[in-house]
This record gives structure tokens, C-alpha cells and sequence, in this order.
């Protein structure tokens, strides 16, 4: 996992049990979420920022108070799923209202993808991280009045390591339906962990800690990511991003390590063909789409078909008849 350092947080000042991890790891859940929306979203990359920013705008919002913020976070998973009538407005007021913050954060995700609004899109998704990261932490889905371990909340929260932020990936897809229910079921599921979480912080054991904190925050991207797939569906599935103007190239995702698809538009019925030039301009890949008709095209490169591609910054060009369009692409390392 990494050497973990403790996440000293400068920018946001919210003293604990407010939030659950330090923010960065939200940013972190923000960042990724759009990775689950497929080329007809037209997603582009640079809004992946923004929704990592309005994380911490959203959380310096709360600073100046942030036992004022609290029940927005949390919520205890044994009231939650045994009283009456849990998921009312009532009940969740005792217990906490982190389930129906993912809720709000879904729906607003939803309004935004129909509005085609991506800037509100991208504050939505901050919003949903936040509340899914809050669900995944064991401290902020049991009560606050238990005993607990001397700095086991600290150290599970904000014990990052490198690999929690950038090793970050779905590791196991999660099912959703209703926001509200699918939220109370994964709180009740981060609930389960603390025992596990407090004997790995008195036994010393931090390897065993951070696998425990790497799979709740694995976790908070798969129902974030999974919501918002939902609610791009639920809107009617629309493009965000007009279609490249001619002559122009998008490949998404970019940088593209695997898969990828490519946008243009094709003036007149052709053949197309796909080229990668090397910063010195040298040929190094191509391959042949057949005959596409003229609009707004794309074309999809499968899993393993630029593995014999080096890592690095390439010029991609589709030619078609007399025409072509150019963009650029870059080669992760698989």
C-alpha cells in the first residue's frame, strides 16, 4: 500500500468527527466518477478537476462550523435499518443524514445530465462523493457514543497513503436501485467493519489497516460511480459535449490506457483510417475502420489493441477520402 503519511489539511479546516477521511480522499472519489460514463456522455476530462475542486469548496463552506455540518455526514447504521419508518425525514434526523445527502447528491446528478449542464454536473459529483465517502467510513455509520480505540478514527480517516489516492479503483461492482435504500444498506455494510478496523489499530497492525481503508474507499467510488451511471440513464443518457467540429479529433477517455473511442466528423461518405505520429512525426500505428457514413462519428479502439504502442504523447489522425481530422492522444502504461 504504500509508506502512509498523515494527510495534514491546511486548506479545509473541519475538525473530526465532521467528515469522514480527509478530503483528499473525497477529491479523489470525485475524480474518478465520470470513468463509468460511456463515449455517448462525451465527458470531457478537464471536468474531472472541477469536480476534485468543488470538494473542497463544498468542504471550506462547512469550515467555520463544522459540528454545525455533522448530522449531514453521518448517520448510525443499527438505528438506521431497525427503526420504523427509517427513511423518513424524522428518523433520519436522529440518526444522522448522510443517506439522504447521497439521495439529494443522485437527483441533482440526474437534473444536471438532462440540463446537459456539465459545470453542475461536475458539483454533483463532488456532492456524491462527499456523501459516499461519509457511508463508507465504519466511525461515521455507528454512534458516536461508543467507546472506541484511542485514534482509531484518526488513523483510519486520515492515515493516506500514496496508493489510497492514486491506486484508487473498483474493485467490485455495486448493485443500485433506490438511493435512499441502496444508502442505508452500504452504511450498514461500513458499520460492520469497525470491530475489524479498532482490533487492526491495538494489535499494530497497519498493513491490515490500510487494506481495511483502501476497500472502504474502493468501495465509496463503486456506489458513486454506479449512481451516476444511474442518473445519466434516468436522464435520457444525453452528450454533454457538443461533437467535435470538423476537422477535429477527441479521443475519451484521455489518456487513454486500454480502451478508447474517437470522436470526428466525417463531411462526406469514406473509408477511414486511424494514424499515431510520434513527436518526431514517425508513423508508429494505424489501423482501418472500414466505410462510415458522413456525420457525426465515432470509433472505438478495444482493450489490448494499442498495447504494441509505447507510453507518450501521440498525434491521432482519421483520414477519410480527402479529409482529416487531428487531435492528440496520450499512452499510459497498462
Amino acid at each position: 500500500m504504500g509508506v502512509a503519511v498523515l494527510v495534514t489539511v491546511t486548506s479545509i479546516a473541519v475538525s473530526r468527527p465532521s467528515i469522514a477521511f480527509a478530503p483528499e480522499a473525497a477529491a479523489a472519489v470525485a475524480a474518478r466518477i465520470s470513468s463509468v460514463l460511456p463515449p455517448a456522455a462525451r465527458w470531457e476530462s478537464a471536468w474531472d478537476a472541477a469536480a476534485a475542486a468543488a470538494v473542497e469548496a463544498r468542504l471550506a463552506g462547512e469550515a467555520g462550523d463544522p459540528e454545525g455540518f455533522a448530522a449531514l455526514h453521518r448517520t448510525v447504521a443499527d438505528a438506521v435499518t431497525t427503526a420504523a419508518g427509517a427513511t423518513t425525514p424524522e428518523a433520519l434526523a436522529v440518526t444522522g443524514l448522510a443517506p439522504a445527502q447521497l439521495a439529494a447528491a443522485a437527483t441533482a446528478l440526474r437534473e444536471a445530465f438532462a440540463a446537459h449542464d456539465p459545470g453542475r454536473a461536475a458539483g454533483a459529483m463532488a456532492w456524491l462523493a462527499v456523501a459516499a465517502a461519509d457511508l463508507a467510513d465504519p466511525f461515521q455509520t455507528t454512534s458516536p457514543d461508543r467507546d472506541e480505540v484511542a485514534g482509531a478514527r484518526a488513523r483510519f480517516g486520515d492515515l493516506l497513503s500514496e496508493a489510497d489516492l492514486t491506486g484508487l479503483e473498483v474493485v467490485a461492482a455495486v448493485a443500485v436501485g433506490d438511493p435512499a435504500a441502496t444508502a442505508l444498506s452500504f452504511a450498514s455494510g461500513s458499520a460492520s467493519r469497525r470491530d475489524a478496523v479498532e482490533l487492526a489499530v491495538s494489535g499494530g497492525d497497519g498493513a491490515g489497516l490500510a487494506a481495511l481503508r483502501h476497500e472502504r474507499l474502493a468501495a465509496a467510488l463503486a456506489l458513486a460511480r454506479a449512481l451516476a451511471l444511474q442518473a445519466w440513464r434516468q436522464a435520457g443518457a444525453p452528450a454533454l459535449a457538443a461533437p467535435p467540429a470538423v476537422g477535429a479529433l477527441r479521443a475519451w477517455p484521455n489518456p487513454v490506457r486500454e480502451q478508447a473511442t474517437l470522436s470526428f466528423q466525417l463531411p462526406a461518405r469514406g473509408e477511414v483510417t486511424l494514424e499515431l505520429f510520434d513527436l518526431q512525426g514517425r508513423r508508429v500505428w494505424s489501423r482501418g475502420f472500414g466505410v462510415l457514413e458522413a456525420g457525426p462519428r465515432s470509433a472505438a479502439l478495444a482493450a489490448g489493441e494499442l498495447r504494441a504502442v509505447a507510453p507518450g504523447l501521440y498525434l491521432a489522425r482519421v483520414t477519410a477520402a480527402g479529409y482529416s481530422a487531428v487531435g492528440r492522444l496520450t499512452r499510459l502504461a497498462p
